[in-house]
């Protein structure tokens, strides 16, 4: 089937078939490319939805880096606290800086993690607790005249190791309810371990009438020999 119309070069008719242009298009919509108008609608909501996507990711990517910044921050200003600014005259200014704003941090980290952190409050206030205890007549935290000395001052600027951290998770309340990583448990392996080659790492079949340490060739077993059994001869 096929029409004719009018134009082209010189004046001369130019023939139109229906039929190749429709073979066309189904041969686009095959190979994926937008030939009709509904396939560039798509087409085009395809597109604002990826870039939906990256604006999302973006953002996140963006608060990620503030909470970075802010946890910066404070590690640096935990560290001028402890190093005694020249412009303090006791301790007792500077306490109270950090503890507003460790309060601060705290409750950003609330309201940005919502119901899960009420532990939080609690921890709150059983600090604000204590530090009412030691609160004197004048209204001033009692702190010791002594200054922090460099090995005190070296603890507290130096980074902390995961097993002190650890530690000190394990005073909040909010440790003690499960599951957490002191209550994380894996069950016992369905598969008896397997025995490895202590040379290259392969499936140890043979073992050391020695030492009974694993290998799994005969290269392997003099190379043991020679250099790795404990009990050689």
């Amino acid at each position: 089937m096929s029409s004719q119309a009018k134009g082209g070069r010189g004046g001369k008719r130019v023939l139109f078939d229906t039929t190749r242009h429709s073979k066309r298009v189904v041969q686009a919509v095959k190979l994926g490319r937008p030939e009709t108008v509904y396939q560039k609608v798509l087409s085009e909501a395809e597109q604002v939805e990826q870039l939906d996507a990256r604006q999302r990711t973006a953002a996140e990517a963006k608060r990620r880096r503030t909470l970075r910044k802010l946890e910066e921050l404070e590690r640096t200003n935990h560290r001028d606290a402890a190093a005694g600014p020249a412009g303090l005259s006791t301790p007792v200014e500077g306490k109270r800086n950090l503890a507003a704003n460790l309060t601060n941090l705290l409750a950003m980290r609330r309201e940005g993690l919502g119901e899960r952190d009420k532990t939080v409050t609690h921890d709150l206030e059983l600090q604000a607790a204590i530090d009412s205890s030691r609160r004197g007549k004048n209204g001033r935290i009692a702190v010791p005249k002594e200054q922090w000395t460099p090995a005190v001052r070296k603890i507290l600027t130096t980074k902390r190791t995961f097993a002190s951290l650890i530690s000190d998770a394990a005073e909040f309340p909010s440790m003690h309810v499960a599951p957490n990583y002191f209550t994380a448990q894996a069950a016992r392996p369905m598969h008896a371990s397997q025995v490895m080659c202590s040379i290259c790492g392969y499936w140890g079949q043979y073992s050391c009438v020695r030492c009974g340490d694993r290998y799994c060739s005969h290269k392997c077993g003099s190379t043991h020999e020679s250099a790795r059994c404990d009990q050689r001869a």
